[in-house]
């Protein structure tokens, strides 16, 4: 049995630590929008993957050319130092083509409108396709 001492680290730490601000928070979700209508709109090749599901600040986007496309982006964007493609398929099979991008407070507009190129660029294959 653990004393009770044991757990008031993080407990205090936790305490402590500020509240994430309501403008702040805000603002994530704002920059999620923008990233979503940016993205949708710099390729014909990325469309929402849920387009009738909500989504706070971690939108989901299916590509066209599967996950074999979502790699090439994600070297794309590792290339011009973007970080934060996650395939979604590597949890869940059947959803090839699937990937999640997450906005914060922190992330700016020319943040996601150099996603968006570096997107267009990316996926000219599938869109000629």
């Amino acid at each position: 049995r653990t004393s009770p001492r044991a757990h008031r680290g993080p407990t205090l730490y936790a305490n402590l630590a500020p509240p994430p601000r309501p403008r702040e928070i805000l603002r994530g979700r704002q920059r999620a929008l923008e990233l979503a209508e940016a993205l949708t709109g710099a390729t014909e090749a990325v469309q929402l993957a849920f387009p009738d599901r909500p989504f706070f600040n971690e939108v989901a986007f299916r590509a066209t050319g599967g996950d074999a496309a979502v790699q090439r982006f994600k070297q794309a964007l590792a290339e011009a130092e973007i970080a934060g493609v996650v395939a979604v398929s590597q949890w869940y099979p059947e959803l090839d083509g699937v990937f999640t991008l997450a906005c914060t407070e922190k992330v700016r507009p020319e943040h996601i409108q150099r996603l968006a190129q570096v997107a267009a660029a990316s996926f000219q294959m599938e869109v000629a396709l």
